[in-house]
């Protein structure tokens, strides 16, 4: 009742239905207690009220089918606009699918035209070698020539290439491992070329159906390469020869310096006036100057030819330090500077070093320090930083501290490089070879150390090494 009040068409039809049967039922329990009169109306009443229900409810039935159909067809109509409009955005997203990746396959046959990469593929079910037009360009065979697993490898060169290829492949078939080979084949035409062989197997369970993968002239690079190689050897070589040059050169040269060095010390323990005092002492700083520089690019040449060796022994510390700011003080002459040694107490030790060449180092620093150092102090100190038991090996920092001229941040790294200064007015004023750092540095790379720098224009510079060296108590 509440949906035919609502105007649904087929609850009306229910309600007309269940009403026409519900009077004939009254009239029918009327006539059968005698409320009404037995008559032909009344005696029918019931079939009539049942065959007017009948009716109204296939009317209701008719009407619901009939709108099931029509929601059947209007549903079909959106099924089939629904199934046009994703047939039409599925087709429009193909064609822009196909559109890039022929694009893509355009870009990529052009990118593989200009790096000369094409590709290959051997099908070993059937033995068939399929090329594409780039690898068949790079072998300058013929259109007619069809590649075989045979004919394919004669164009690897014989020997080392050939046999490089079949054992890649045969290795890639067996445990499927991938290969990338620079080769030498030789082409249709009879010309000889590098190319790099990239490939990979395909298996069905535990059968290799399929190898394939790409194949690039890299023929000018490769030669670019070899050239290039062959020109660093040759560089190498002529470097070797030069040092070795330079070794017997200045080994030749100290010999007859030493000789004139020794007969000037005698000269000057005779009788000279001051003339000939002043003559010899010349001759006699000259002489062991020009001696340093001898002995500065015989031990670079030994380095840069690595045939400088370390002959470790047993020295007291203290006494090598000692040594080395006494060899020094001739040299700050009539500068006010203080030459300060600087020790720990605790370090009474023994060490097993090279001490001629750790020697080497402290005067080279020393030696720089008073050189540019016009007054103030230069501080030689040596700290102990770590003593290790078991291996009796301890840890020591050495440090030269200056209040010189100072090294500009830009210029630091540079002063360490072969037969560099500062700036070319350094090497005016102060004169010096530059070899004198780059030794030092390269003779703690032998200890296994580093040489390190902090300095500030105008305040001054302080090198600093550390190393480990076995030690004993004296």
């Amino acid at each position: 009742y509440y949906l035919a009040l609502k105007g649904d068409r087929q609850a009306k039809f229910f309600v007309v239905g269940w009403t026409f049967f519900i009077i004939s039922i009254i009239v029918l329990v009327s006539v059968l207690n005698g409320f009404l009169p037995f008559n032909p109306f009344t005696r029918n009443a019931p079939y009539f009220g049942i065959s007017i229900e009948v009716m109204l409810f296939s009317f209701a039935l008719a009407d619901r089918l009939n709108i099931t159909r029509k929601e059947k067809e209007a549903n079909q109509l959106k099924l089939v606009e629904l199934t046009n409009n994703q047939n039409q955005k599925l087709e429009m997203e193909v064609y822009q699918r196909t559109v890039e990746l022929g694009r893509s396959n355009e870009m990529l046959a052009m990118t593989n035209q200009v790096a000369l990469i094409g590709g290959w593929q051997v099908n070993l079910i059937d033995g068939t070698v399929s090329w594409s037009e780039i690898t068949r360009q790079i072998h300058e065979v013929t259109e007619d020539f069809i590649p075989t697993p045979i004919n394919i490898l004669l164009f690897f060169k014989n020997g080392e290439s050939r046999e490089k290829v079949l054992q890649a492949g045969e290795k890639s078939a067996k445990y499927g491992t991938e290969f990338d080979l620079e080769l030498q084949i030789i082409t249709g035409h009879g010309n000889e070329i590098w190319v790099k062989l990239i490939g990979r197997s395909e298996f069905h369970q535990v059968t290799c159906i399929r190898q394939y993968g790409t194949f690039q002239n890299i023929d000018k690079q490769k030669k670019i390469e070899i050239a290039l190689l062959k020109s660093k050897i040759l560089a190498e070589s002529a470097n070797k020869s030069k040092s070795e040059f330079l070794a017997n050169i200045t080994h030749e040269i100290r010999t007859p310096l030493n000789g004139i060095i020794g007969f000037t010390d005698l000269m000057m323990t005779t009788n000279l006036d001051e003339s000939q005092e002043d003559y010899m002492n010349t001759v006699d700083s000259c002489a062991k100057a020009l001696l340093d520089l001898v002995s500065n690019v015989l031990d670079f040449s030994k380095i840069e030819t690595g045939k400088l060796e370390l002959n470790i022994e047993k020295v007291i510390l203290k006494d090598l330090v000692s040594q080395s700011i006494e060899l020094v003080k001739f040299q700050k002459k009539d500068k006010p500077v203080e030459l300060i040694l600087k020790i720990e107490n605790n370090l009474q030790h023994f060490l097993w070093i090279d001490l001629i060449r750790l020697r080497q180092v402290l005067l080279n620093l020393l030696s720089n320090a008073i050189k540019f150092t016009e007054e103030g102090e230069i501080v030689l100190h040596i700290e102990f930083l770590h003593y290790d038991a078991v291996s009796e090996q301890s840890k020591l920092k050495f440090s030269v501290r200056d209040t010189g001229i100072g090294i500009s941040k830009e210029n630091q790294n540079k002063i360490f490089e072969a037969f560099s200064q500062e700036d070319a007015s350094i090497t005016r004023k102060y004169g010096g070879t530059g070899l004198g750092l780059s030794i030092s540095k390269n003779l703690l790379r032998l200890m296994g150390s580093e040489l390190e720098l902090e300095s500030d224009v105008g305040i001054g510079s302080k090198f600093f090494f550390t190393i480990d060296v076995k030690t004993e108590l004296v």
